[in-house]
Parts: structure tokens; C-alpha cells; sequence
């Protein structure tokens, strides 16, 4: 779901999740991931939807706004540059949709 202020949430569904679990990238390392969203809903997302990192470790992400409206069925492919923290370990991060409302 997209969680919205004043709004009913934006129905969202991520179509390539399983790909997302045990990702293993060197310390420092730079990197890409591709999430593919389908907006499962009835409603329109509006551009001013943002993909935000909502908690996790530190992994150098930021707000990316979509900037453009997704009708309902309609897919979306986001691609975010991240980097690895520079000790090996397992990290964590938890990403969402958020539609942005003003008042």
C-alpha cells in the first residue's frame, strides 16, 4: 500500500519481491536495485508519489519522487543506486511508497 496523508491508502503491489531477499554486494560497494510495482488499485497514483527508504541500516539511499501519474494495472520499474556499508555484514532496509498530501 501506499500510506497517504488526509486520503484513502493507493493500493501497490511489488511483482518482483522474491528477488529482493539475500542480496550479497561487497563492503563499500555501489550498486543498483530494480523494484517493479503494479498499481493493483482503482485510483490513479498521482506523480507525487516518492519511494522512500522508511528504516534499515544506513545503505546511501534517497527520496525518489516517480514524476509521473500510474493508472490502475499499470506497472512501474524504479531503479535506486545504493552503497554497502563499509563493514561486511548482513544490513537491513525497509523501502515504501508514500503519496505526499499537503494541509
Amino acid at each position: 500500500m501506499i500510506f497517504s496523508k488526509n486520503e484513502t491508502p493507493l493500493q501497490a503491489k511489488c511483482m518482483n519481491m522474491d528477488m529482493m531477499t539475500n542480496l550479497k554486494y561487497f563492503a563499500g560497494s555501489e550498486f543498483m536495485l530494480q523494484w517493479i510495482f503494479k498499481n493493483s488499485g482503482d485510483k490513479e497514483w498521482p506523480e507525487n508519489v516518492k519511494f522512500v527508504q522508511q528504516s534499515g541500516d544506513e545503505i546511501g539511499s534517497h527520496p525518489l519522487a516517480l514524476g509521473k501519474i500510474v493508472k490502475p494495472n499499470e506497472t512501474i520499474e524504479i531503479f535506486v543506486n545504493l552503497k554497502a556499508p563499509l563493514a561486511p555484514g548482513k544490513y537491513y532496509a525497509f523501502f515504501r511508497l508514500c503519496h505526499f498530501v499537503k494541509g
